[in-house]
């Protein structure tokens, strides 16, 4: 099991990503973004503009951390997004609500 980041350097990294373009999400991911009306951009807007207020949990299916990012929409509604880091490049959206 890997070290979790600090929520301040997740959230740097997470930002990091978001901009250079190389957010994945999972097939779960996909599904509840068609069923709760959520868009690629929508997604964005969390990790770009979002805070990580809370400890990170082990994701065992993924092997990392994942962190939870709440921000909003595009629309300015609240969300939150699950997020892992899968690398220095890389970050995969595991759910969106």
């Amino acid at each position: 099991m890997t070290v979790p980041f600090s929520s301040s350097e997740a959230i740097r990294r997470i930002r990091e990503i978001a901009n250079l373009g190389d957010v994945r999400t999972t097939g779960h991911c996909r599904k509840r973004m068609a069923e709760r009306g959520f868009g690629f951009q929508d997604l964005l807007s969390i990790l770009l503009n979002g805070e990580i207020k809370s400890q990170p949990e082990y994701d065992e299916k993924h092997d990392q951390f994942k962190y939870r990012i709440d921000g909003s929409t595009i629309d300015g509604d609240s969300a939150v997004a699950i997020t892992v880091i899968v690398s220095s490049h890389a970050v995969l959206i595991v759910t969106i609500f």
